[in-house]
């Protein structure tokens, strides 16, 4: 059974696929006495409302970077959970998440999978692609495709930069108050 036919049998509905399209000698035209929206005078945009727009499209951290900040919060959170010690399930993680990594836009990360020792059902990411499943979600899922799913949505957000646009945003935001209310911004 495939995670789709797995996901449908267990919400007991199927599920919809994208609509497709519609040919275009069937697509609505506007109508002919309608009028065309009117154009105004430019309009221009703030400064900061436009940074904001753009920040995450020029990295401020590189990749390598990235790696140096997710290793260090991994080790972090290992020294709170601990890593289960369970060499089958872990060569099971690792290899289902290398699959679903290889086809990130960013597979040439070294992407890492653990499993935290926690009976929470949860998946995390960091930072530099470490990706943890807790041994609760371990003992929820039922097959490897269920398994590539959450790895898929973990590896997902480091795929998107998810992370970095946040360091990133508070980056900016603790200059922005720094300048604005005085004080070091590196505080």
């Amino acid at each position: 059974m495939t995670f789709r036919e797995s996901l449908e049998h267990s919400v007991g509905m199927t599920l919809a696929s994208e609509p497709e399209p519609a040919p275009p000698e069937l697509a609505t035209e506007p109508e002919a006495n309608q009028a065309a929206p009117e154009q105004g005078p430019a309009h221009t945009e703030d400064p900061v409302r436009l940074y904001l727009k753009e920040i995450g499209k020029v990295p401020l951290l590189t990749a390598e970077q990235e790696v140096q900040i997710g290793r260090q919060a991994a080790r972090e959170i290992e020294a709170e959970f601990g890593v289960l010690a369970d060499p089958a399930m872990t060569r099971r993680v690792t290899r289902v998440g290398r699959r679903v990594a290889a086809v990130s836009e960013r597979s040439g990360l070294p992407w890492t999978f653990k499993i935290l020792n926690s009976r929470e059902v949860n998946a995390v990411s960091l930072p530099g692609g470490v990706i943890y499943v807790t041994r609760g979600m371990m003992t929820f899922i039922r097959s490897d495709d269920e398994l590539a799913f959450v790895l898929g949505h973990e590896v997902g957000h480091v795929d998107r930069r998810h992370h970095v646009r946040m360091i990133e945003r508070t980056f900016f935001f603790s200059i922005v108050i720094a300048l604005l209310f005085g004080g070091d911004a590196s505080a």
